[in-house]
C-alpha cells in the first residue's frame, strides 16, 4: 500500500486482474468489519477466492469490479 503513494494515478481503471483483484479486496475490507470475516459466509468464501487468486490456484472472483482509488 504504502508503494501506491509514490505513483501519480489519473486512472481508475488497473492494467491487468491482479491489480483489479487488489483493489476489489481492499474495497471489501473498507466495507466490512473483521468481525464480518469470521460471522458472514459469503463475504469469506470471496475473500478466500480473492486470496487463492493471488496464490495461483483459485480463478479469477466472478463479481470482482475493482478500481483504483484517484487522489
Amino acid at each position: 500500500m504504502e508503494e501506491w503513494t509514490f505513483y501519480t494515478v489519473s486512472d481508475d481503471m488497473p492494467s491487468n486482474a491482479r491489480e483489479r483483484v487488489f483493489w476489489h479486496i481492499i474495497h471489501e475490507f473498507s466495507l466490512h468489519s473483521a468481525q464480518h470475516l469470521d460471522q458472514d459466509l459469503y463475504f469469506k468464501s470471496e475473500i478466500t477466492t480473492c486470496i487463492d487468486f493471488f496464490s495461483g490456484t483459485g480463478s479469477y472472483p466472478i463479481d470482482c469490479i475493482g478500481y483504483r482509488p484517484i487522489a
